[in-house]
């Protein structure tokens, strides 16, 4: 095992975990407080749309500047956003308008850290070796998805708002701990000229031309639109349609998250010698299907809906695992900053498009019928990467 990986992957499997536990308790408090499902949407827009604004301009400075620092700084603005609900929380009641400002600050220290992160990699790594490190990653997030869920109901129900988020802002101290003890080789000379943001912008999407990735990033993007709502609407599946109680729903994520973690265990020990964007396609043609006969089950059909969910959650780290590895692969150092910016950014302001979207179209046809026409899209979106593979 890659040590330096080790130490890194260490710092953010905890940050991870902590994070997810606050996403989920802040939106029961939101609800605990009678919050409109329009103010819980905006919740999740502030979540997603400075991260995928900011996106699309920050791939550069991230090229020109230490990783290293970019991904602790970035720790520590979210760290100290954080900290600004506790104090609210220890001194009276936490205004809502507070919390959309931290989730949007929040979401910018993220704009800056994942795409370092995802940048750092291939230093640290080597290249014939991306994939099972992708392995590696994608299953200690599943481990993440299996246990915040229970970790958030246990703490929700004896602790306050505020001292899960202190439990948070220890989750990112943790982080910058072993990110400051990761080596990671410098991918720059020293740069005096100025940043042209747009030019070099321009530049990075010229590299993914010559690379023959621009279309594969774009697919990447509708594949978050079409994909992303479905998280959302799971529970209603669940909830609505079957007639299960919270308990069941809890159940059917915990199952997904177990199926994404068998599948990462399996990426994390294959090396792969046929084109990965053949298998990215097959992964997403294997999701669609699962979505598509989740939306054409029958009301007594949830245990076929719980097996279907363990098999998306199976095929998830083969497309999320594998999508970021070629870039790894094919992309300069010097221009990944850029690309992985850009690429996080397509993806995520695609989320709170999509969510609403979906929002209403459930609201006319069903969250069931919603299902199946997803289903249809991501078939057809796997259709995309196949014909893109074969060029």
């Amino acid at each position: 095992m890659n040590k330096n990986f080790l130490k890194l992957y260490l710092g953010q499997g905890v940050s991870q975990l902590t994070s997810s536990v606050l996403q989920m308790a802040i939106v029961w408090y939101l609800i605990a407080e009678g919050a409109s499902s329009l103010i819980i949407a905006f919740s999740g827009i502030m979540a997603f749309l400075p991260q995928g604004i900011l996106g699309l301009f920050v791939g550069v400075y991230i090229d020109r500047h230490d990783r290293k620092k970019i991904m602790i700084w970035s720790d520590i603005l979210i760290a100290i956003a954080s900290l600004f609900i506790v104090i609210a929380g220890v001194y009276g009641e936490i205004p809502i308008m507070l919390i959309m400002v931290v989730l949007a600050i929040r979401s910018i220290g993220t704009a800056f850290h994942q795409p370092s992160l995802g940048a750092v990699i291939p230093l640290i790594v080597r290249k014939e070796q991306l994939s099972k490190y992708a392995g590696y990653a994608q299953g200690l997030q599943s481990i993440s998805l299996i246990l915040s869920p229970f970790i958030a109901a246990v703490l929700f129900s004896v602790w306050k708002l505020e001292y899960i988020v202190f439990l948070d802002c220890f989750g990112a101290i943790f982080a910058i701990i072993c990110i400051m003890f990761v080596k990671i080789p410098s991918h720059i000379e020293v740069i005096t000229n100025e940043v042209n943001f747009i030019s070099e912008l321009k530049e990075g999407i010229m590299i993914l031309k010559k690379e023959k990735l621009y279309r594969f990033m774009m697919v990447g993007a509708l594949f978050s639109l079409v994909y992303m709502p479905i998280f959302v609407l799971y529970p209603m599946l669940t909830l609505n349609y079957f007639q299960k109680s919270q308990w069941y729903a809890g159940l059917v994520e915990i199952l997904f998250a177990v199926g994404m973690l068998v599948g990462a265990g399996i990426l994390s020990k294959i090396e792969f010698k046929i084109n990965k964007m053949k298998i990215i396609s097959v992964a997403t043609l294997v999701m669609g299907i699962c979505i598509l006969f989740s939306g054409l089950l029958p009301l007594e059909g949830f245990i076929v809906f719980v097996i279907l969910s363990m098999v998306l959650g199976f095929a998830s780290p083969f497309y999320q695992g594998l999508q970021m590895t070629i870039f790894q692969e094919k992309i300069d150092n010097e221009y990944l900053g850029r690309v992985m910016s850009l690429s996080g950014a397509l993806m995520v302001i695609g989320t709170p498009i999509g969510i609403a979207l979906s929002g209403i179209l459930a609201d006319i046809i069903g969250v069931n019928l919603y299902f199946a026409l997803s289903g249809i899209g991501m078939i057809a979106v796997g259709g995309i990467y196949f014909k893109i593979a074969k060029s």
